[in-house]
């Protein structure tokens, strides 16, 4: 009657019925509960809350989607309970006696403060490579594209890749994960990367996103989570979205090269029931390109949150998103160094496309005692036409080799997600039981093409991709010395390729995977500033439809077993400092090249690296935070090193308060040289780059900010690629690095009125 993750979905859902929920909230008995809000009554998620017995941390929990934070196992007599948290000031309570319910009222806190360094940064509670970017510090990223918002995700290289409109490309922990096959993105619980896609397996274009709606970004890096999966072997990033805005404001900017851009949100009074926001973007801008740009960019988003009761709330969010552009692409170095050409040229400036992306969502969360019901079903309609050339004249030398990528996609899906907060072995525990499904209806083709009119057809077909995961982890906290980790997550996926042309890949499979995780976090002092992690976990990343239907017997899903140990340590109230070792193998794969319509099948490969990071308070007005991360990589049948993974990166940074409401940052990043090809006789060029951020409070309702990118002027190659290619004065194919350019010293103006 109904499909086996119709059926896991339903039973899923009555888990909280068949379980029951009654809640006991006595002390004596080592149970607790309460709740968290902030100063106008609205409930707070993600807060941590600490229960502190005798000078020592016993227990450590977040508040769910509704506040409510719960306790198990607790010793008998009295303690404190410990709300610190980034956003607010500390919370300290001292509970004596039984207590039916205790509700919290959190105050703000300003931009730094003496009283604790989570204004940065915050512990990482299951491996020493997680990440929290919170919206004071993605407020001084400077953003180019929205893609430029991971900038601050330490040891990942953001390039732009052809154009303002195209996806950027991604580089993290060794791989190129090229615009998203090993780097898995959410917005808002919907998946950003494309399956099967036109340009490649995995395609995270950001494009729909406005950087100012976000209130952070959580990235957990490695595949040692059975929440997340597909796509996901160097690591997943979600970016949560805000409940509401500060305050309404209209915000216009102006920055080099014709560049400008229009922003506006507005929120209701806080008086209203209802918490949301509604804004709109409008970007234009040439780039630094001898041939101009001419990107348009239009996006509107809107989310709104209404309490049901006490224990439940229905949330409604939706984006917009349309965009055009001209590209130079990537050129060769030959012809820049040769003097024929300038680094802001172009062999073929017809390059470009146009995009849309609409997305739909409606989630839903219930408290009911100790557990907790979640649940999203969401919906994206999809399309992009890309114009590229990559080769020039190197296998049409008439017309050129420019091809066009189409991908017209529908994408519905949805999660559900059951928590049951439990007494175990006199510790706290927390069951995680849940299912995601996906389904992708696409029509994908690759063409060639002249000046964006359309020649002959390569491949087109209509793609049916299915996912369905299911999956359950355990949290055991069994003292304030040791927690545990231990999950499974089995993907299963259905691939239906039907072919337009004839001659092209065409059939249907049906692929599984299973997906173990364990993760062990000790802490050996009594004050939980010091913590030892333990990860393992199985990722994988699928490969396109078609290359599941032109080789079924093939590697279709790729696994990776990853291991990393690390070490976090908070040094007093203002330093804190993480250090990791991680080690990944991943499997052969049958990868689908989008660009010239064919597969390609690659050998096992071997990463591991070190990476160290700092956060330290340097005063109530100064911060500076610092990373480095060493990769090694490289095939494990031929010993060659893997082309286009940066060895090291770096970056480094201050950020400032001083009077009269002025502050802002001043950062630097960079990565050394790294090889191009197979057998790293052709290496790409490194750079470091600086970038410097002003603000300053006008009056109480108009700010002006200042940016300066790429501060020295750095002339630096952005995007990097080796192939052979030819022009028509060559007589044959020349293997050469193939870049685009990084921007030059850019300068821009900012406005912002707040008028409520």
């Amino acid at each position: 009657m109904f499909s086996t993750p119709i059926r896991i979905i339903l039973v899923l859902c009555a888990l909280p019925f068949l379980c029951g929920y009654s809640w006991s909230h006595d002390p004596e008995s080592g149970q607790f509960r309460g709740r968290v809000f902030d100063v106008d009554g609205y409930p707070l998620p993600e807060i941590p809350v600490k229960m502190v017995f005798e000078g020592a941390v016993v227990a450590v929990t977040e508040s769910t989607d509704l506040g409510w934070f719960i306790f198990q196992g607790l010793p008998k007599g009295a303690f404190d309970v410990v709300v610190d948290d980034y956003r607010y000031k500390e919370y300290k309570q001292t509970i004596t006696g039984h207590v039916d319910l205790l509700e919290i009222r959190l105050k703000p806190r300003e931009f730094v403060s003496e009283e604790s360094i989570g204004v940065y940064a915050a512990a990482p509670r299951t491996s020493a490579g997680n990440n929290t970017l919170k919206d004071e510090e993605l407020a001084r990223v400077l953003v180019e594209t929205p893609g430029d918002v991971l900038r601050a995700v330490p040891g990942m290289v953001v390039a732009q890749h052809g154009g303002g409109g195209k996806s950027d490309q991604y580089l993290i922990r060794g791989f190129d994960a090229d615009h998203g096959t090993d780097f898995m993105l959410f917005f808002e619980g919907i998946p950003v990367n494309m399956v099967s896609h036109a340009h490649g397996q995995g395609y995270a274009d950001l494009s729909f996103m406005i950087p100012e709606t976000l209130q952070k970004v959580e990235v957990h890096k490695g595949g040692y989570f059975s929440e997340f999966g597909n796509l996901g072997t160097a690591g997943t990033a979600q970016m949560r979205l805000r409940e509401s805005l500060d305050n309404s404001f209209v915000q216009l900017e102006g920055a080099s090269f014709n560049s400008g851009r229009f922003l506006a949100g507005w929120s209701p009074e806080e008086t209203t029931r209802a918490r949301g926001f509604v804004m709109v973007e409008h970007f234009m801008g040439d780039g630094p390109f001898d041939s101009p740009q001419d990107m348009t960019r239009t996006n509107l988003a809107t989310r709104w949150s209404f309490p049901m009761g006490d224990d439940q709330q229905l949330t409604l969010f939706a984006t917009n998103y349309e965009g055009e552009w001209n590209a130079s692409g990537q050129i060769p170095l030959r012809e820049v160094e040769s003097g024929r050409m300038s680094r802001f040229g172009a062999i073929d400036d017809t390059e470009g496309g146009d995009s849309s992306r609409t997305n739909l969502s409606v989630s839903h969360v219930k408290q009911m005692g100790s557990q907790v019901l979640k649940s999203q079903v969401y919906f994206a309609a999809y399309d992009l036409d890309l114009y590229s050339n990559f080769t020039f004249f190197l296998n049409d030398k008439e017309n050129g080799d420019g091809i066009e990528q189409v991908d017209d996609r529908t994408l519905f899906g949805g999660h559900i997600q059951y928590l049951n907060y439990h007494d175990v072995f006199g510790g706290q525990g927390t069951l995680t039981v849940g299912a995601d499904f996906r389904q992708d209806d696409i029509d994908v083709g690759l063409f060639r093409q002249r000046e964006r009119t359309r020649l002959s057809t390569v491949v087109d077909s209509q793609i049916n991709e299915r996912n369905a995961s299911y999956y359950i982890q355990e949290e055991l906290t069994f003292n304030h010395y040791l927690r545990a980790f231990m999950g499974m997550r089995y993907e299963q996926f259905d691939f239906d390729v039907t072919d337009k042309t004839g001659d092209g890949p065409e059939g249907s499979t049906s692929h599984g995977i299973a997906l173990p995780k364990a993760s062990l976090i000790l802490t050996p002092s009594q004050n939980h500033g010091f913590n030892i992690y333990l990860n393992y976990g199985r990722s994988f990343h699928s490969n396109d439809a078609r290359s599941a239907a032109a080789d079924p017997d093939g590697v279709i899903l790729a696994p990776g077993d990853g291991y990393e140990i690390g070490i976090s340590n908070t040094i007093g109230k203002y330093i804190e400092m993480n250090v990791a070792w991680w080690h990944l193998d991943l499997d052969g794969e049958l990868v689908w090249v989008g660009d010239e319509g064919v597969t390609e099948l690659g050998g096992p490969t071997r990463r591991y690296g070190l990476e160290l990071g700092m956060n330290w308070l340097i005063t109530k007005s100064l911060y500076f935070g610092f990373d480095f991360n060493d990769v090694t990589g490289y095939d494990r049948e031929t010993k060659n090193p893997i082309p286009r993974a940066p060895d090291q990166s770096w970056s480094a940074g201050f950020a400032f308060r001083a009077g009269r409401g002025w502050q802002g940052s001043l950062k630097a990043r960079g990565i050394d040289d790294f090889p191009l090809n197979e057998d790293g006789s052709f290496m790409g060029q490194g750079y470091t780059l600086v970038d410097l951020t002003v603000q300053k409070d006008l009056t109480s309702s108009l700010e002006v900010s200042l940016s300066f990118e790429n501060l020295l002027d750095e002339n630096f190659l952005e995007a990097q690629t080796y192939f052979e290619s030819q022009l028509p004065h060559e007589p044959e194919p020349v293997g050469d690095n193939h870049f685009t350019p990084g921007a030059p010293f850019a300068f821009g103006l900012s406005l912002k009125w707040k008028p409520f």
